[in-house]
């Protein structure tokens, strides 16, 4: 069953690579949505098999475990029907 979620990530250095590395993990999932960054945080708008986004979730918690001041927020909305991936 197709689920979405939305991920806000907070206190990331911004143009270091975070939305084309989420571009490529969530195209390896079989992810669609779309990713956007501003001066303070990362969002990511993520729709899928369940297992698959939990997968880009541990991703996260992996590249991030123990790197001081970064929060993350997930969220479940109502599917959005994206047909791919972006970067916005």
């Amino acid at each position: 069953m197709t689920k979405h979620i939305q991920i806000t990530i907070r206190g990331l250095h911004v143009n270091s690579g975070n939305r084309f590395r989420t571009f490529i993990v969530a195209k390896q999932l079989g992810l669609s949505g779309l990713v956007w960054e501003d001066p303070e945080k990362l969002t990511i708008e993520a729709e899928g098999e369940e297992e698959s986004l939990h997968s880009l979730v541990s991703f996260f918690e992996r590249i991030h475990a123990g790197i001081p001041n970064i929060t993350t927020e997930i969220i479940e909305k109502p599917v959005m029907y994206y047909e791919e991936f972006l970067i916005q």
